[in-house]
């Protein structure tokens, strides 16, 4: 097995590429609080089109849009918990003497 030496410029145009890359993998928790709630919403959406299929006569499949409505309860149970210990850090922070 031969190795290849490398010169400065291709080390540093691997290292540059490397970075970009990580750059465009890389979310802030701005964008990470963005894409659960925009989940929630969809499920929520769902379990809503799911019943009123059902309740149109669309659709016979009860059990879809219960599962759909119990996993959007659940959802939106857990985005209020996040919420709330969001809260409670933030009021804890503004407690603490400086």
């Amino acid at each position: 097995m031969r190795i290849e030496s490398l010169s400065s410029q291709q080390v540093a145009e691997r290292l540059n590429r490397i970075a970009q890359e990580k750059d465009d993998q890389t979310q802030t928790f701005s964008d990470s609080l963005k894409q659960a709630l925009q989940s929630v919403d969809q499920l929520t959406q769902d379990a809503r089109t799911a019943g009123q299929d059902v309740l149109t006569g669309t659709s016979d499949q009860l059990h879809t849009a219960i599962l759909a409505a119990e996993k959007a309860e659940m959802a939106l149970r857990v985005t209020l918990q996040v919420r709330n210990k969001a809260l409670e850090a933030y009021q804890e922070i503004m407690r603490m003497q400086v």
